[in-house]
């Protein structure tokens, strides 16, 4: 049986909510899915309490942000928060909580979460 889970992003451009479907494959977390979401359905749902940690690569078929269809994605060193990124623009400010840095290429991450998204 595969783990699999959600994770909750938030678009960089448009400041929206979505769901990020990630699956354990071996040691690994794969994004391989994105889609739109509301804040009410991700707390529902419980997405909010969603902790990933480990290496996570993004698959081929991974469609990108459902908003602006930036492909990547950056984890905000300061509140753990995953956001869509276009994959060249090397400056960042978070759309959750506004800290601003510069980009630095990761594979391995601890503690994502889509709490107070």
């Amino acid at each position: 049986m595969k783990e699999a889970t959600v994770v909750i992003g938030t678009c960089q451009k448009h400041k929206q909510v979505f769901g990020i479907r990630a699956e354990k494959v071996k040691k690994e977390w794969h994004f391989n899915w994105a889609f739109p979401m509301d804040a009410r359905t991700a707390k529902r749902e419980r997405y909010d309490t969603t902790i990933v940690s480990g290496n996570i690569l993004l698959d081929d078929e991974y469609p990108g942000c459902p908003y602006c269809k930036d492909n990547g994605f950056v984890h905000c060193g300061n509140c753990g928060k995953i956001s869509c990124w276009d994959r060249k623009t090397m400056k960042f400010k978070c759309p959750v909580c506004g800290s601003k840095g510069e980009i630095a290429y990761a594979d391995s991450f601890d503690n994502i979460s889509g709490e107070g998204y």
